[in-house]
């Protein structure tokens, strides 16, 4: 996949201001990165462009803050179960769970309404 950049290049870094890796992500690049407008909100973004910029010298250098993960409890796993899954595996399989954006990308991608799954 010769067109997925090195984020950890110096020169690829200094060379992409955080509006151009903003617009990439946004709009997509190329076939292996989808257009991602629909799917994030601006604070998303912004932390995205910084964790981008955290890969320096092959490393994270400065991470950003963890997301804060709410214990399941009896009382909000449904609650709980539904932020976690919008913070982390929207971006992949849609709001809908069928994972139709990235089938294309990755053919093995679950379709979690179907049941056989």
């Amino acid at each position: 996949m010769p067109e997925i950049p090195d984020f950890t290049s110096a020169q690829w870094q200094k060379s992409r201001t955080d509006s151009d890796l903003a617009q990439s992500i946004l709009s997509g690049k190329g076939k292996f990165h989808p257009r991602m407008a629909d799917k994030l909100r601006d604070v998303d973004m912004k932390q995205l462009v910084s964790l981008v910029r955290a890969f320096q010298s092959g490393q994270i250098i400065s991470a950003p803050n963890p997301p804060q993960v709410v214990p399941i409890t009896p009382l909000n796993p449904v609650r709980v179960g539904s932020a976690i899954f919008r913070q982390y595996c929207m971006v992949c399989h849609g709001p809908d769970g069928k994972g139709a954006a990235m089938r294309p990308i990755i053919p093995a991608i679950p379709d979690f309404t179907n049941p056989g799954f």
